[in-house]
C-alpha cells in the first residue's frame, strides 16, 4: 500500500521539530501558525510559564475540545438515529394505513369513495416522509410533517381562512418556508 507521506521541518515557539504525515502542506501549515500563536501568546502574557507549560497547556485545551466534539457527534447521531426510526416508523404506519383504506375501499361500493381533501392529505404526508425536497434531511422531513399537522389542527378552529390561503400556507411548509401564513 502506497502513502503520500511527507516530512516537514517545522519550528513551534521557536523549538524544531520533524514530522511525518500524509496531510497536505497548507493543513500542517495552519495547525502549526495556530499552535505557535497560542503558545506565544501564552508565554508572553505571563512571565510564569514556560514554554513547556504553554505546550502542554495547549495540549491539554485542544484535547478537551476534542473529546468535547467527539461527544457532540455522538449526540447528534443518536438524534439522527431517532429521527430515522421515527421517519420509519410513520413510514410502516402510513403504509398499514393504505392498506386498511384499500381493503376498505375494495369492499364499498364505487359511489363511496375517499373524500378529495384526504386522499390529498394522505398523499402530501406520503410525499413529506418518502422525501420532500431533494436533500432534505430526517430532521426537516419530521418538522415538516409536525409543521404540516399542527397545520391541519388549526384549520379546523380557522373556518374564517379560505380554502386557497390553507392551501398556500400547505405548499409553503412542503417546501419548508414558514411565510405562508
Amino acid at each position: 500500500m502506497e502513502t503520500n507521506k511527507k516530512k516537514y521541518n517545522l519550528e513551534i515557539a521557536g523549538m524544531p521539530l520533524s514530522i511525518v504525515t500524509d496531510e497536505p502542506s497548507s493543513f500542517v501549515e495552519s495547525i502549526v501558525n495556530r499552535l505557535d500563536e497560542r503558545i506565544t501568546e501564552m508565554t508572553q502574557s505571563n512571565y510564569r510559564i514556560s514554554t513547556l507549560d504553554a505546550c502542554l497547556l495547549c495540549a491539554i485545551d485542544y484535547l478537551g475540545d476534542k473529546m468535547k466534539a467527539e461527544k457532540r457527534i455522538r449526540n447528534l447521531e443518536a438524534q439522527i438515529s431517532l429521527y430515522e426510526d421515527t421517519i420509519q416508523r410513520l413510514n410502516d404506519e402510513l403504509d398499514e394505513a393504505k392498506a386498511q383504506l384499500e381493503t376498505k375501499s375494495s369492499e364499498e361500493t364505487a359511489e363511496e369513495e375517499m373524500p378529495v381533501e384526504v386522499a390529498n392529505d394522505m398523499k402530501k404526508i406520503s410525499d413529506i416522509l418518502r422525501g420532500g425536497k431533494t436533500g432534505s434531511s430526517s430532521e426537516d422531513k419530521v418538522r415538516t410533517l409536525e409543521k404540516y399537522l399542527e397545520s391541519k389542527k388549526t384549520e379546523d378552529h380557522e373556518e374564517s381562512q379560505t380554502r386557497e390561503e390553507k392551501i398556500k400556507y400547505i405548499e409553503s411548509l412542503l417546501r419548508g418556508n414558514d411565510s405562508g401564513k
